[in-house]
């Protein structure tokens, strides 16, 4: 009844979304819907999300097991918390999750492809554009916004950003700066949702590499083959790829 008392008093009937877990659909918040709509005659809420168990390892969560994680913990042993967020909306909260540390390692290696992904629209597109790359993000949008309208389906959204990245891996030589730009905006869209993408850090040139590159580009204008290659080999262990495109060379802090 402190549930019915408590939720008419602060947010009002009806109100728009009331969470909890599977087990206390029936009866809790069945009594809940017989206890508010009876006493003031209208609709108590208009959406219900309840979430599934979690178990570990296959078993509940239990102190006595010793199968029991925090966050802390978890950052503690190294685990980023994008790779740790990606495990819990990976799939539908509607579901039942197996929680397995081991995955995190996996989960990792998706959130560093979101952050190359990134990372390489910001410094290696430079072709003519790319005609299709407005409709391509049209559609992105749409199959990520269905998704989220299911429910918060994660899954399907999910799916869209990478079937997206696909598309746009293939065609990433036609990329314009504009097109990556816009590329960027649609994926930065994508995250304020998702919550998942490693944050994006300010890389810059030293002095000392600029000028490599500059002594890299002289070399090969003058056919200078030894002596770019020479360069291109110091930039890279110092931690600069650099590759040659018709509009020039580009360069990535790896």
């Amino acid at each position: 009844i402190e549930c019915s008392a408590m939720s008419k008093k602060y947010l009002g009937q009806p109100f728009d979304i009331h969470t909890g877990g599977i087990d206390l659909v029936f009866p809790h918040h069945t009594n809940e819907i017989a206890q508010s709509e009876c006493a003031y005659d209208t609709k108590f809420v208009n959406y219900w999300m309840h979430n599934e168990h979690i178990t570990v390892n296959g078993k509940k969560m239990s102190k006595s097991l010793g199968n029991c994680f925090t966050l802390n913990e978890l950052l503690e042993k190294g685990y980023t918390p994008e790779a740790i967020r990606y495990e819990f909306i990976k799939a539908h909260y509607r579901q039942k999750m197996d929680f397995q540390e081991s995955a995190l390692s996996g989960n990792q290696t998706v959130v560093d492809r979101f952050g190359n992904f990134m990372e390489r629209l910001q410094s290696e597109a430079n072709g003519a554009g790319w005609p299709e790359v407005q409709n391509t993000i049209n559609q992105a949008l749409e199959s990520f916004e269905k998704g989220m309208d299911d429910d918060l389906n994660t899954s399907i959204a999910l799916a869209a950003v990478f079937d997206f990245m696909t598309n746009v891996n293939k065609n990433f030589e036609k990329l314009s700066r504009q097109d990556a730009d816009n590329i960027l905006n649609i994926m930065k869209k994508f995250d304020s949702v998702l919550a998942v993408f490693p944050a994006q850090k300010q890389k810059e040139l030293t002095p000392e590499q600029e000028e490599l590159i500059q002594k890299r580009q002289e070399a090969r204008l003058a056919k200078d083959w030894a002596t770019a290659d020479a360069i291109k080999k110091q930039l890279l262990d110092s931690g600069v790829e650099v590759k040659d495109t018709p509009a020039g060379p580009v360069w990535r802090i790896l």
